[in-house]
Formats: structure tokens, sequence, C-alpha cells
């Protein structure tokens, strides 16, 4: 009989208890320019007492493709971005290649939403997913739908 070991959500925290909440906004702003990203917006939506209510992170590159989401969501400490940018004969430096700057967002807030925008067969589509810092190793994704918008992402 075979089973395999599962790291669970304080496992995944002790693993990245290292990223300070500015290294793991520094993470989201890589993972944009990884996707080819031309143009990366932080919004940061602070209130009266000097807390932050939100950051909102917005790029234009190519989005996740709904058909790969769990080769990009599932594996912890893994990357497909190299073989994506050796496909592509692109040789620039890959910085999200360990596959772990999704699941830094606990340490500066309870939940991540991401708002994906990508193209299949000329057709633009959207959808969301959602990580709560209380369960690292599961996400929820709503089902895609046709659209025309840039990529959002929101923490």
């Amino acid at each position: 009989m075979s089973e395999k070991i599962i790291l669970g959500s304080n496992g995944i925290k002790r693993v990245l208890r290292k990223f300070s909440p500015v290294e793991a906004i520094a993470e989201y702003i890589w993972n944009g320019y990884d996707a080819d990203a031309t143009k990366i917006d932080v919004q940061i939506d602070a209130n009266a007492i000097e807390g932050i209510n939100k950051i909102t992170i917005i790029d234009n590159g190519c989005g996740i493709d709904f058909r790969s989401l769990d080769k990009k969501f599932k594996p912890f400490y893994e990357s497909n971005k190299m073989l994506y940018k050796n496909e592509n004969n692109n040789s620039s430096l890959i910085h999200g290649k360990n596959g772990i700057g999704r699941l830094t967002f606990f340490t500066f807030a309870r939940v991540a939403k991401w708002t994906t925008v990508y193209n299949d067969d000329n057709r633009t589509f959207k959808y969301t997913i959602e990580i709560a810092e209380n369960g690292l190793d599961d996400y929820a994704a709503s089902g895609p739908k046709n659209c025309k918008m840039v990529v959002r992402v929101r923490l």
C-alpha cells in the first residue's frame, strides 16, 4: 500500500514563517512579472487608525488558465514556471520558481482572493481563487465565465 504525505496549513506556515509582510507583497509583484506583466499597480486602502483594510495588486499578466489551476495551486515548493519559460525560449530570470509566493499572504492577511483573467481560443475568461490563512492547504475556485477585463489580484 502506498500513501501520500500531506503538508497541512500549520506545516506550510512553519516553512514560510521567515517571510515578512513586505517580502510577501514583493512575492505577489514578482508573480505578475513572472506571468509576463508589463504593468503592476499596488493599491493600499488604509483606515483612520493607520491600519490597512485591503491591499490590491493589479497586473496585466497572462492569468491562470482554469484547466491548469490544479498544477499551479496544489504543488507546494514546486513551480512549473521554469518549464513554461523554457518552452517559450524566454531566458529571463524567473523569480517565483519555488511555488511558495501565493501562500505568503498569511503574514499580513486572513484571506487572499485572486481574480484572474486568461485567454483561450480567442475568448477571454475570468474566475476567482480564494485561500484563507487558517487553510493554506486548501483553495476554492469559482467556475470561469466569459469576460473582457484585466487581471486583478486582491489580498
